[in-house]
């Protein structure tokens, strides 16, 4: 019996135990130990597969993922499916398949023009992705030192821990991890202590007296200048073929008007731009209170929903809403008012401040960190455009070039008053670099726009509510 089969048969056999509740325990203990995009792949397929055999429990359920994450200082496991009925992605209870959390994917899929099989292949292919690397790598390695678990210890408590003494030795003595923080680095000593004389095989059961292996990380930040390794000379680059380049070359709606710069809501910039997101939240925060209670029935008092500030809008506008001594938005803030009404998801993602998906609307936290979000990530994607599209600008024909020849070439664009457009690109490249740890001999490779990561905080931005902008098909030539 294959590794896909087997745990298709133990799908079988939790809905024949209880049709009505099933209990996917064991199938998340399979789930738990693939390695490798293709396994999940396959072992989803199977999964439902047996889900959908014989219509037992909902044959427009299908899973996406398995999880654990953090609820009221104790650890729950989940899974995460999409229902082609309702369109909605459902959070439910491993234990027994009942819905905890739901969101409704509707207007994103009109939005985006999306059938429900593209809404399950994107949602797998947002699990699959972090599967999707080498398990070996020259550019971080792990390291572990051990602990001695005490009576009284759980993962959440040495985790949160350990992670406290991290921030005290990074000179942060007054940051506090979040909830994600501690549910990531609880993950990553359950992947260290696989075998050993502290083995987790359930991270609700720890024993004391065990010893567990808690992760260091070793990155490439932490290699020393002098593991800098010239390029060969004599090897000509073949530059890699990015969908980025697509995008600036095929594209006329993606074209940049500068071509050292990925305009916003864009394949290569999909965000809505740092500018744009601070006159929004600033507006937002504004009028915050006045859009939850317009209609006498607030959402409730941290949440601030996409028809409450259309609401808002259409009250201003025929000029019900008005109150002497109160502020009255202008056109300006109207239009970025329904701007936000738009993409509130995308706001309501910004912190991870609510138990299983941000769907209930944006908090004022959300709000006050979405300019800062969009910045971080757009700074981050303006990065990586310019690398992928410019790259012989810093290294001629070379396969590298350090962090101090970038900063070379940086003076000389600042001398250059007609190079002020990549002046801005490479001072943020420089800045994202350091973001990422290299230093001055550091080598950046062709390619090395991967490492500039996707993620802030831990975070895609698409897990953040950020939109989803397909990779731009190519033009046929003439």
């Amino acid at each position: 019996m294959t590794l896909e089969a087997g745990i298709g048969a133990k799908v079988e056999t939790a809905i024949a135990t209880n049709p009505d509740k099933p209990n996917f325990g064991e199938v998340y203990k399979d789930w738990k130990n693939n390695e490798s995009k293709e396994e999940n792949q396959k072992e989803r397929a199977a999964i439902n597969e047996a889900l959908h055999k014989g219509k037992k429990i909902l044959p427009s359920v299908s899973i996406i993922d398995f999880g654990t994450v953090a609820a009221d200082g104790g650890i729950v496991d989940y899974v995460d499916t999409y229902d082609s009925e309702t369109n909605k992605m459902q959070r439910r209870d491993l234990k027994d398949f009942s819905v905890k959390q739901e969101k409704d994917l509707t207007e994103e899929m009109k939005r985006d023009g999306l059938n429900d099989e593209q809404v399950v292949k994107l949602l797998a292919d947002s699990v699959d992705k972090n599967k999707d690397k080498p398990q070996t790598t020259t550019d971080a390695k792990a390291d572990v030192k051990p602990y001695q678990i005490q009576p009284g210890d759980n993962l959440w408590k040495i985790a949160k821990n350990e992670l406290n003494e991290i921030n005290k030795a990074s000179g942060d003595v007054d940051k506090k991890p979040s909830t994600k923080d501690i549910q990531d680095f609880i993950q990553k000593i359950q992947q260290a202590n696989q075998s050993g004389d502290g083995a987790i095989e359930n991270i609700d059961r720890i024993y004391a007296g065990k010893t567990l292996n808690i992760p260091v990380a070793k990155t490439k930040a932490e290699k020393s200048d002098s593991n800098y390794v010239a390029p060969n000379p004599d090897v000509t680059p073949t530059p890699d073929k990015t969908p980025t380049q697509d995008v600036v070359k095929n594209t006329s709606a993606s074209i940049p008007a500068s071509p050292f710069k990925a305009e916003a809501n864009t394949y290569a910039n999909p965000t809505i731009g740092a500018d744009q997101a601070k006159e929004e939240a600033e507006v937002l925060n504004k009028y915050f209170d006045k859009m939850r209670t317009l209609d006498g029935d607030p959402s409730g008092a941290e949440y601030l929903t996409a028809d409450e500030i259309k609401g808002f809008v259409a009250a201003s506008k025929d000029k019900t809403a008005i109150v002497e001594g109160e502020p009255i938005p202008d056109a300006q803030e109207i239009a970025a008012l329904e701007r936000a009404a738009k993409h509130i998801h995308r706001i309501a993602g910004t912190n991870d401040d609510e138990f299983f998906f941000e769907s209930s609307g944006a908090t004022r936290k959300d709000i006050e960190g979405f300019a800062e979000q969009e910045k971080e990530f757009e700074g981050r994607y303006q990065a990586r455009f310019y690398l992928d599209n410019h790259f012989n600008n810093l290294a001629g024909e070379k396969n590298a070039v350090s962090v101090s020849q970038i900063k070379e070439y940086r003076e000389k664009l600042s001398v250059d008053s007609t190079k002020a457009a990549e002046l801005v690109a490479v001072d943020n490249l420089l800045d994202q670099l350091k973001k990422a740890g290299y230093r001055d001999g550091s080598p950046v490779l062709r390619g090395d726009s991967k490492e500039i990561r996707k993620e802030v905080r831990g975070f895609s931005y698409q897990e953040h509510g950020g939109a989803y902008i397909p990779v731009p098909v190519k033009s046929p030539t003439k």
